[in-house]
């Protein structure tokens, strides 16, 4: 169960289910230095999770592909996240940016970024023009 009551009235509660799977394994790499991948599967239904050794064989694929991973020398190059970082940043990100806005119902900054930062979504393995 969970319940939400606010300063203005509002009580409300709502039940529900929810279960997941998390596999973070931890792999010794060149030096003693430890490497970790993770991947986890989540859902309001039991029946509906990922395969629990799909989700270890990912978790194992992203552990295994940091192993020998080296420092770049410092430049500018463009980032690209993986989904789930990516869909962490940009939710936090939303949250700053349009949360404290719509509860004050104030206007959104038209600017919310410096010029030169891009997001784009991969399509077919390119980016969008």
């Amino acid at each position: 169960m969970s319940a939400l009551v606010t300063s203005g009235g509002f009580t409300g509660s709502d039940y529900g289910t929810y279960a997941s799977v998390v596999v973070n394994p931890v792999a010794d790499d060149e030096g003693g230095k430890k490497r970790s991948g993770y991947h986890w599967s989540a859902s309001r239904h039991y029946a509906d999770l990922e395969d629990s050794q799909a989700v270890g064989e990912e978790a194992a694929r992203r552990t295994i592909a940091q192993l020998g991973a080296k420092k770049l020398p410092t430049q500018e190059l463009p980032v690209i996240f993986d989904k789930d970082a990516a869909r962490s940043i940009l939710g936090l990100f939303a949250g700053c940016v349009l949360g404290g806005a719509i509860w004050r119902k104030s206007r959104v900054p038209s600017l919310v970024s410096l010029p030169d930062v891009c997001l784009a979504e991969r399509f077919g393995g390119r980016a969008p023009t």
